[in-house]
């Protein structure tokens, strides 16, 4: 080479060199971070995916979170649910022993319906404090609020009971309609005797859902004060004037009436046996499942059951809305009815626990755990002995409890632990599948550096010699 102002070969090793350079910082970066996509030019399609799948990965972070939070704000209502249980079945046993009147003063009876009066004070306590973060869990205000029906409709006497355990409202939250068509009504078991009264001496063995007893009636009796006496044991309620009516205390196709004939001729033939009828239709042009009075629905998008009125008939229509409420549980990642479950808890104070209603005489019947408190329809100290219905109603109450814990028990298990465990594993793929994408492999790239650090020594040194190989032109000025 005997060209002096263009140094080609320094120009070719200074290119080279500086590749190699940038090579080596991007290969320390990536070292350094642990990352492989540090920016758009490292891996531009690489990069795209890796923010989507991040974006995933934090959306299902959050999920996570939120099905725990859910899940201890379950186990928190269902803690407070089992201490009013445990009052409630408190109650039961002061109610069983207060039915011992024949050895109990009446300041016995004052003092044991005094802890009844306590019991029911700590339900209200327990109802009215229970809190998560702040929010009231029992109280009512994560109930389901209703347009057109009340939870008790004492009114028209349509529902004696309305009880919505779920509700998923769409994506604008508008209001949920609930038509109802009742097809069947529900009945007792009843069965008629011609003889109001008795023309010889008879005898009757009445069974019924509570159990069975044998009624004497002597010539002359009436009938109906006979099987009335034994009501309480049998469940079998006499009623009527010209005909006497042996009903069942209950409805639906679990309540029945027989009676045999031991003696005489009270009924014709040896046994009638009759059943009640359950009620039948459909909740928004849905079948539902009818038992006795109650009518129960589940979907994935509503749950709920409607107990009838004794006095409704067949053939009845009506509609309410479900307006708002619920306590509403985010449990997927994408913000829609299928990633929530809307949950409702109604109010478990003493007032709420039961229900009011309309007999079939269309007088009204309080059936609620307030009235045990101190002059209450029902409690100790009332005129009349309503100890039997007292036990009715706290067992009810028991039911409702258990039945509530059950069904978020359930919850937790079926759908928010599920649920977190497949969120779980969803975040273990998807970040595994992100690392393969953004995430250094440390091997491959110190052995890439490796390789850099020894191009850049090579580099310099070939930079040298190409610096140095014009000074040969030199020899050429000095005429050697």
């Amino acid at each position: 080479m005997s060209r002096i102002n263009t140094n080609v070969d320094s120009l070719v090793a200074l290119n080279n060199l500086a590749r190699t350079n940038q090579q080596l910082g991007v290969s320390l970066t990536r070292l350094s971070t642990g990352v492989r996509v540090n920016s758009g030019k490292d891996d531009p399609a690489g990069l795209i995916s890796g923010e989507f799948l991040r974006s995933e990965i934090n959306s299902i972070s959050s999920a996570i979170g939120n099905n725990n939070r859910a899940n201890a704000v379950l186990s928190t209502t269902d803690s407070a649910l089992g201490e009013i249980g445990d009052l409630l079945g408190g109650i039961r046993g002061i109610l069983t022993t207060s039915a011992n009147r024949g050895v109990l003063s009446q300041d016995e009876i004052n003092a044991n319906q005094s802890a009844i009066d306590s019991a029911i004070s700590s339900v209200n306590r327990i109802a009215n404090s229970t809190q998560f973060g702040g929010r009231k869990l029992l109280d009512g205000s994560l109930g389901f609020q209703l347009s057109g029906v009340g939870r008790t409709d004492v009114a028209n006497a349509t529902f004696s009971d309305v009880q919505v355990n779920l509700a998923n409202f769409n994506a604008t939250g508008s209001a949920i309609t609930v038509n109802v068509t009742l097809t069947t009504a529900a009945t007792q078991a009843s069965v008629a005797l011609a003889q109001t009264t008795a023309t010889i001496d008879s005898t009757i063995e009445v069974i019924g859902n509570g159990g069975s007893a044998i009624v004497k009636v002597g010539s002359g009796q009436n009938v109906l004060d006979a099987i009335n006496s034994v009501s309480d044991v049998t469940g079998v309620i006499a009623t009527g004037s010209s005909t006497v009516y042996l009903n069942s205390s209950n409805f639906g196709s679990d309540s029945f009436v027989t009676v045999n004939n031991v003696a005489g001729g009270l009924i014709s033939g040896l046994t009638t046996n009759v059943k009640g009828t359950d009620v039948a239709g459909s909740i928004n042009g849905q079948a539902f499942s009818g038992k006795g009075l109650n009518a129960t629905l589940k979907t994935s998008n509503l749950d709920l059951t409607l107990t009838f009125g004794q006095s409704v008939s067949a053939s009845t229509a009506t509609n309410f809305t479900i307006a708002s409420g619920g306590a509403k549980f985010q449990l997927g990642i994408q913000l829609n009815s299928a990633n929530q479950i809307n949950v409702g808890l109604d109010s478990f104070s003493s007032a709420s626990l039961g229900n009011v209603f309309v007999d079939t005489a269309g007088t009204r019947q309080d059936r609620t755990v307030a009235s045990l408190a101190t002059g209450g329809q029902n409690s100790l100290t009332a005129s009349t002995d309503r100890s039997a219905i007292a036990v009715g109603i706290i067992q009810d109450a028991i039911s409702k409890v258990t039945t509530t814990r059950a069904r978020i028990g359930s919850i937790q298990s079926n759908t928010i632990e599920t649920n977190l465990r497949s969120l779980q594993v969803n975040k273990e793929n998807l970040s595994s599948a992100r690392s393969q994408i953004v995430d250094t492999d440390f091997a491959e790239e110190t052995a890439n550096l490796t390789r850099l650090q020894i191009l850049v020594q090579a580099g310099t040194s070939s930079l040298a010699i190409a610096n140095s190989r014009p000074q040969s032109v030199l020899s050429l000025l000095s005429g050697r």
